[in-house]
């Protein structure tokens, strides 16, 4: 029996081999596809490109990156400052910026390089008036850069940078928080005395006894030289106790009957001692010392601004009740009859007269630890009786008349003014009894931000380093500047405060 014919692989049921069918022109495309013969057709030097400006792009940023710190890092590191000797005898301190060539040929004599011109950064803008300088070769001595170690470049608020050789610091010496807790309470009694004397010699209480007022002003006047006489004392203890925990070499001190300042070492024992200082020549301990107050002093600073600021504030909100006035001047179509300033004076004055009440009264509490007499403390305490029960309140009734006979043309005006005057006054003294404790917290710290004083020495004059002996111009390069030098260079010695 004959088996079955088998379906051809070519038959209807199976599509022919492609390859088979296929035209050789197709086949031979095929073929040179598959062999990558074609780079354009497979995107390669897109590829190279696109990788080359990558690589070009981040050199670009490495290259810029290294420019901005080759040129920004040296600002943290100081430059040397060099003092400067003109032909014509000035003198001029700086910072050498750069160096250029020029096509003026220097002199012959002249060590330095042909045709090189110094730009210097010279600041101190309030004696010179400019910030940067060139110097010509022709314009320089022979060897007329001296090179200073010991100079300094200083910040100052006001001025801007200021460069000098530093002569000396001259800083207050402060008292104990003790001594200066007991000062002050000595200080404030004085004053209640001083205002009491003050009350009873206007003669402000009506029908008062002349002869009795005699006796109370003579009691003032021994009480008053007694506490004068103990703060003296004790300004001078604690001023002594001061200079002996000092390890300073020079300390200078001022007495009281004599304004200049003197060496500890040729003062008396027994003088009186006013203010003392210690004085630093060294640079280096100038520097280390400087260094350590400054901290201190910037956050004084900041906290003399604060109180500056909250001063502005309460000035603003009167500024406020005075345009509240005005306004309703506008809105009434009038004219108040009365001056806001004319009503301060005596606004301020019956505030104060509320302070003194408390004052009054803790001077009776610290009399007999201020003073020593009793008989002289219980006549004190009888005066202050007899001024809180009578002076006072016959001063409060004197200004309350003043200040009704300022008010009188108010009456006419209409209401809107009358109220927006009125809540003027009352709130000119609230904030008046708010800006008195600012003012005094404001004008202590000025006080103890002056007692620091650093002193430094900037060419000043023309005609400046003739007849400087060779010894002094050697000290000069090293940096050192001997009392004679700064006569004979002419040097100007310049305070700033040390948070300048």
């Amino acid at each position: 029996m004959k088996p079955a014919t088998e379906p051809s692989p070519s038959g209807p049921d199976r599509p022919a081999d492609s390859s088979k069918t296929a035209t050789p022109r197709l086949r031979a495309r095929r073929k040179a596809l598959q062999s990558g013969f074609s780079l354009l057709a497979r995107g390669e030097p897109q590829i190279w490109f696109t990788g080359g400006m990558l690589a070009i792009c981040l050199a670009m940023i490495a290259g810029l990156m290294l420019l901005i710190l080759a040129s920004g890092l040296p600002t943290f590191w100081p430059r040397s400052i060099d003092w400067l000797v003109l032909r014509d005898g000035t003198l001029e301190i700086g910072e050498p910026q750069l160096t250029a060539t020029t096509n003026v040929a220097p002199a012959a004599d002249d060590p330095l390089p042909a045709r090189l011109s110094h730009y210097y950064r010279t600041e101190n803008f309030d004696i010179t008036n400019r910030h940067y300088r060139w110097l010509e070769p022709q314009e320089l001595r022979p060897a007329g850069i001296l090179r200073i170690p010991n100079a300094m470049l200083v910040e100052r608020v006001e001025w801007g940078y200021l460069f000098g050789l530093p002569l000396r610091l001259q800083e207050q010496i402060a008292l104990s928080d003790n001594d200066q807790q007991q000062l002050d309470e000595l200080t404030a009694v004085s004053r209640v005395l001083e205002f009491i004397a003050s009350a009873l010699s206007q003669g402000s209480t009506p029908n008062r006894d002349a002869t009795r007022s005699d006796t109370a002003a003579a009691f003032l006047t021994t009480a008053q030289e007694q506490l004068k006489q103990r703060l003296a004392t004790w300004r001078n203890d604690g001023l002594r106790r001061s200079l002996a925990t000092s390890v300073e070499p020079i300390k200078q001190v001022r007495l009281t009957d004599d304004g200049a300042w003197r060496s500890l070492d040729k003062v008396a024992a027994e003088s009186s001692i006013e203010a003392a200082r210690i004085v630093i020549v060294d640079s280096q301990q100038f520097l280390r010392r400087l260094t350590a107050v400054l901290p201190k002093v910037k956050s004084q600073r900041g906290q003399l601004e604060r109180l500056k600021h909250e001063l502005s504030r309460t000035d603003a909100k009167i500024s406020k009740l005075r345009i509240a006035v005005r306004q309703a001047e506008l809105d009434t179509q009038t004219v108040a009859p009365v001056q806001l300033d004319a009503a301060h004076y005596w606004l301020e004055q019956l505030t104060n007269l509320d302070l003194q009440v408390a004052s009054v009264v803790h001077l009776k509490q610290a009399l007999a630890d201020l003073l020593d007499d009793n008989e002289l403390i219980a006549q004190l305490c009888v005066i202050c009786d007899q001024f809180q029960d009578a002076q006072l309140p016959a001063m409060r009734e004197s200004i309350s008349m003043q200040l009704s006979a300022w008010r009188r043309p108010l009456d006419e005006a209409p209401a809107a003014v009358r109220a927006a005057i009125e809540r003027y006054t009352v709130g000119y003294g609230e904030l008046y009894a708010e800006k008195e404790p600012l003012q005094r917290a404001i004008v202590a710290l000025q006080a103890e931000l002056a007692l620091g004083q650093a002193v430094f020495a900037v060419p000043s004059n023309a005609q400046a380093i003739q007849g400087l002996s060779p010894a002094d111009n050697a000290d000069l390069s090293a940096g050192h500047v001997s009392k004679r030098a700064a006569e004979q260079i002419g040097t100007l010695a310049t305070d700033i405060n040390e948070g300048e």
